[in-house]
């Protein structure tokens, strides 16, 4: 039995609808601590195209993130917080408008 083109499409459509219901949070894209990212990358001797291959994600996504232009999926922050050699929370800005990363408690 062969589908035509436009039942393909919509079986295509159902199924990435499908996907986003199942994992939400994969697809939500997310801003991150620019000024963190490139401090890192800095102290690893990285350049922002080197960190881009090592992460497996472009190089437009680290100037993106680096100069907070936009964010990114949560897959790339999670690939370039393990190339930095941190956890992805510490490359998010804090709620409050800090910088990203741990807090301290009074």
């Amino acid at each position: 039995m062969k589908l035509s083109t436009k039942s393909n499409i919509s079986n295509m459509v159902r199924a990435y609808h499908r996907q986003l219901r199942a994992h939400p949070l994969k697809w939500r894209c997310m801003k991150a601590n620019g000024e963190k990212i490139r401090d890192l990358r800095d102290a690893k001797l990285l350049t922002s195209q080197q960190l881009a291959d090592l992460a497996g994600v472009s190089r437009d996504v680290i100037y993106r993130l680096e100069n907070e232009k936009s964010g990114a999926h949560q897959t790339s922050i999670k690939r370039i917080a393990r190339v930095l050699g941190v956890e992805p929370k510490e490359l998010l800005p804090d709620r409050n408008g800090g910088e990203g990363g741990k807090t301290e408690k009074p």
